[in-house]
């Protein structure tokens, strides 16, 4: 489950410039919680994803950039459902769009850093 780990850490970068630390901490329990019954086999890849964004609306607030995410993994995972692409296709999908995610982020950053300005991101 390398990439729900890298999907945590994408959305908890997302959200830690203005979110206390105590819905970074729920987001990180509730997330937890969650990849552990998708492991035992109570939930399916897309209960998964539909309860992954629900807890992260819950302890950070519906952020588009988040938002974006979790729509493009729930459909994957909707199509994988039905048959129309394989678990692997929308599982390699996921990955491939969290590592854009993380690039980007660190592309602000350092866009960031560099100006020594802190950009309000919309």
């Amino acid at each position: 489950m390398t990439w729900c780990a890298i999907l945590l850490s994408v959305l908890a970068l997302c959200a830690c410039a203005a979110t206390p630390p105590a819905a970074s901490d729920s987001w990180v329990q509730s997330s937890e919680q969650i990849h552990r019954l998708a492991r035992a086999g109570q939930l399916t890849p897309l209960q998964e994803q539909e309860r992954l964004r629900d807890a992260f609306v819950r302890a950070h607030g519906p952020e588009p950039e988040a938002m974006r995410f979790y729509a493009y993994t729930i459909s994957l995972m909707r199509s994988a459902e039905d048959g129309t692409l394989s678990s692997e296709q929308a599982r390699a999908l996921i990955r491939a769009r969290e590592q854009e995610v993380i690039a980007e982020r660190e592309a602000l950053e350092r866009v960031r850093h560099r100006a020594g300005y802190d950009y309000q991101t919309n």
